[in-house]
C-alpha cells in the first residue's frame, strides 16, 4: 500500500526540500559512465567484418604471405581506429546536446521565482 501525500498550493518549505532531498537523495537520472577505450576497442574487434579479417590474418600467416598480413593488419587497424574515434565524438555530441537541451523549472513562489536547472 502506498502512503498519501498531502500537498498544499504553496509546494514544500525550504526545510522541507532540504530534509526531502537528505532522506532520499536528488530528483535526478543517475548517468551512466562511458566505457574505456579498452573496452570500445573490444567492440569493434567483435564486427563480423574483423573477425573475418582477423580469421584471414591468421590464415594469411599460417601460409607465410608476410606482405598480405602487414595489409590485411593495417585495415584491422585502420578500421578499429575510425570506429573508436568516431564513437568518442558522437558521445562528445550527445554530451553537448544534453546540455543544450538541460532542463529547467521555476522554483517556489516565495518572495521572488527562481528558474532553477534542472539535472
Amino acid at each position: 500500500m502506498t502512503p498519501t501525500l498531502t500537498t498544499v498550493p504553496e509546494g514544500l518549505t525550504t526545510a522541507e526540500v532540504t530534509e526531502a532531498r537528505n532522506r532520499h537523495g536528488r530528483n535526478e537520472l543517475p548517468v551512466a559512465r562511458p566505457p574505456s577505450i579498452l573496452a570500445r576497442v573490444g567492440v569493434q574487434l567483435r564486427d563480423p567484418l574483423i573477425v573475418v579479417l582477423l580469421t584471414a590474418m591468421v590464415v594469411t600467416a599460417a601460409l607465410r604471405d608476410v606482405s598480405d598480413l602487414i595489409v590485411i593488419l593495417l585495415v584491422i587497424v585502420l578500421n578499429t581506429t575510425v570506429g573508436v574515434v568516431q564513437e568518442l565524438r558522437a558521445d562528445r555530441a550527445v554530451a553537448a546536446l544534453r546540455r543544450m537541451a538541460a532542463p529547467s523549472a521555476p522554483g517556489p513562489p516565495r518572495r521572488h521565482r527562481r528558474v532553477r536547472p534542472g539535472r
